[in-house]
């Protein structure tokens, strides 16, 4: 499950984090 997750925050922080929280970079 973490994996997934973290899977979902790399692809929204890429689409500029509209789908999921923006990761913090």
């Amino acid at each position: 499950m973490a994996m997934l997750m973290r899977d979902e925050m790399t692809h929204s922080n890429d689409n500029g984090g509209k789908i999921k929280k923006p990761r913090k970079n």
